[in-house]
């Protein structure tokens, strides 16, 4: 059962089928196939999946994030974390940083992080004279911090 849930799932995604349809069609055909559930309690399992509240964390968290942004704690938070860092050598980079691992650990989403801080930080960066590609990997690997700073998604999930 397993080799052929697969498979057929390889074979969605080679012939171009969206990921997400791939995986539903995939998973609906081998339980159609082996008999075992009734067709009438599939579609009520699935939205048993998602009846969570712990589900309703993800996208507060990123509203969270927009929210800060468009009201300007974000900037709030990066006149914090300059002051903190701002006067050593790569100051900026490593404001970059720590702003990233403050907004982290009030959004919960290292996409959030990247979004926000990157539309700040990076014309910020690239005016100071720091490279695109150091720019960007900067904070890309710092938006990646967030994650582990509770609460985040991940962590709400588990």
């Amino acid at each position: 059962m397993n080799t052929l849930l697969l498979g057929l799932l390889f074979v969605a995604i080679l012939i171009r089928i969206p990921l997400s349809l791939a995986l539903g069609v995939s998973t609906l055909i081998v339980l159609l196939l082996t008999g075992n559930v009734p067709i009438q309690i599939i579609p009520q399992r699935m939205f048993a999946g998602i009846e969570s509240f712990s589900l309703l964390a993800i996208p507060f968290f990123l509203l969270a994030g927009n929210l800060m942004t468009a009201s300007g704690i974000t900037q709030r938070v990066l006149a914090f974390a300059n002051a903190v860092v701002g006067r050593f050598p790569g100051g900026l980079a490593m404001t970059n940083i720590v702003t990233n691992i403050f907004f982290g650990g009030i959004s919960g989403s290292a996409v959030a992080d990247c979004a926000a801080i990157g539309s700040i930080m990076m014309p910020a960066m690239i005016k100071e004279g720091y490279g695109k590609a150091f720019t960007v990997a900067v904070n890309a690997n710092a938006a990646i911090v967030a994650p582990i700073i509770p609460p985040s998604i991940l962590f709400v999930m588990y």
